[in-house]
């Protein structure tokens, strides 16, 4: 059985997708699809809070590492054994913090290796909301991946939520007060480390802009039938007046406004690093023709 301490080591640095949406039905499961179709990715489903279990074991053994009650008890009890002299005072001692965090680590990875052999890329979609540590944690362990964040308008997305049996289904407060917070903490992120793939649900209705995140996501070719493909289709309940209003006027209305400000810049971003492209391609083509 192959270590999952050397399958770590080996795929830290690839270019693993992690694809996280401001709450569900925001087309999450379609971009997953269509992202798999390329082959060059396995993206797996939502974690089911297991990563955010593993997590915090690493969270719990990075503080306990820096705690002056821990770091003296562990120096305590060692030299008592080494001396055969257990005098000291060692109640807190809690060892093999630093292996735990390297086996944890790994753990992650094991969760997950793609099952096709050949990939090395793998990553999973997640709707549940997450903290920023985790997200940071993620972005140090795998310093080459990218992350992506799908997004809906809330009046729209409200609707469709109130068919699913989910716990934010059932208060509208609940939602937006979700929707902001889950919004905010992902904007935060992007914006310190330069992330503006912000995909609004809409977009993957456009064969433009589903090819620009792909290139963005270094995926060379997809399956495009899966384009403008509605995927578990729930008739919404209807709107009332009020709630629209509601949404209308919430921060979380405002937070998706943001959203889609960056997710403009994003796919104008890659209008113009295709023209450059394009324009460097003629000149080359151009100075061989010369030299012909």
């Amino acid at each position: 059985m192959n270590n999952p301490l050397n399958y770590h080591e080996k795929i830290k640095n690839e270019q693993h997708v992690f694809l996280y949406a401001v709450s569900g039905r925001s087309s999450s499961t379609a971009l997953q699809r269509i992202i798999n179709s390329g082959n060059q990715v396995w993206l797996w489903g939502e974690p089911h809070g297991m990563l955010k279990q593993i997590f915090s074991v690493i969270a719990r053994a990075k503080g306990l590492t820096q705690t002056k009650g821990v770091k003296q008890a562990l120096k305590a009890m060692y030299l008592s054994y080494i001396e055969n002299k257990h005098l000291s005072f060692y109640p807190n001692a809690t060892g093999n913090l630093d292996s735990t965090i390297e086996v944890s680590n790994s753990l992650i990875s094991n969760l997950l290796k793609p099952w096709a052999p050949k990939l090395k890329r793998f990553g999973f979609k997640e709707i549940d909301h997450i903290s920023i540590p985790l997200l940071e944690h993620l972005k140090e362990i795998y310093p080459q991946s990218i992350f992506i964040f799908c997004f809906r308008d809330p009046v729209k997305q409200w609707p469709s939520l109130c068919k699913l049996k989910l716990e934010i289904s059932t208060d509208l407060d609940l939602f937006l007060r979700q929707y902001e917070s889950m919004a905010t903490n992902y904007l935060k992120f992007a914006r310190k480390h330069g992330i503006k793939v912000f995909v609004e649900s809409s977009d993957l209705r456009d064969v433009k802009k589903v090819g620009q995140i792909m290139k963005y996501l270094n995926i060379t070719e997809i399956d495009t039938s899966l384009i403008d493909v509605t995927v578990h289709t729930i008739k919404p309940k209807r709107l009332s007046k009020a709630d629209t209003e509601k949404i209308l006027n919430s921060p979380a209305y405002i937070s998706y406004l943001k959203m889609r400000k960056v997710s403009k810049s994003f796919y104008n971003q890659q209008l113009i690093k295709d023209k450059i492209t394009d324009t460097k391609s003629d000149q080359t083509t151009i100075k061989k023709q010369l030299t012909i």
